[in-house]
């Protein structure tokens, strides 16, 4: 606080010196609201490229909406051995197995992806088979539309509704264009069989945990 100069009372003077020179306050100003505003930007574009890495794997899987009539049939269990895992060729992809260490993260899987609220998966696409694990490294999620892969009962893509009612019996759930079958036993395992014009068209095995 200052009572100088050619000022009638007392005041504030206000000066600011750059590497020990006076200079201009608004340069300053102007010169850190451009740091500023690039730091922004810059975040702006982080928080707008992180979402392009995180995406659904359109090559293969899709979300199929299903607008059929829901028949639900309670209390209705299948043998878990019969719908956790999938063979395809030398793979046996098994719910609940630990993920090999030679798998790498191809995509993430975020709900809703799944008619049950799955969190957010890692995953991996091989021979039109996507394989999913949560953050224990635990497979919980198998989708498979690949000619050669079957279930452990021998359904496969272009097996008929009858075949699978033959072989898996009454599902717990079932709508035109899908049949679902669930194991509660020690945790919400299924598998769900997915139609086109009354022949498989996907199979999706999953550990709702």
């Amino acid at each position: 606080m200052t009572n100088g100069s050619e000022e009638t009372g007392v005041h504030l003077h206000f000066e600011v010196r750059e590497d020990g020179k006076p200079v201009d306050p608004t340069e300053i100003v102007k010169k850190y609201t451009r740091r500023i505003g690039m730091k922004i930007k810059l975040l702006c574009l982080i928080f707008f490229l992180v979402p392009l890495f995180t995406f659904y794997s359109q090559s293969s899987y899709e979300y199929i909406e299903d607008e059929g009539a829901t028949v639900w049939n309670e209390g209705v269990e299948v043998e878990l051995q019969s719908i956790n895992k999938i063979l395809s060729g030398e793979n046996v992809w098994e719910l609940g197995e630990k993920i090999s260490s030679s798998l790498t993260v191809a995509f993430v899987l975020e709900d809703p992806f799944f008619e049950l609220k799955m969190g957010k998966l890692s995953g991996y696409e091989v021979d039109s088979t996507l394989v999913a694990w949560n953050n224990k490294n635990r497979i919980v999620f198998i989708s498979t539309i690949n000619e050669n892969a079957k279930t452990p009962l021998g359904i496969s893509v272009g097996s008929s509704k009858e075949d699978v009612l033959k072989l898996y019996g009454q599902p717990s759930i079932m709508t035109n264009g899908r049949f679902r079958y669930d194991n509660l036993e020690f945790e919400h395992q299924g598998m769900v069989i997915y139609f086109v014009d009354s022949k498989v068209f996907r199979i999706t095995c999953f550990a709702a945990i």
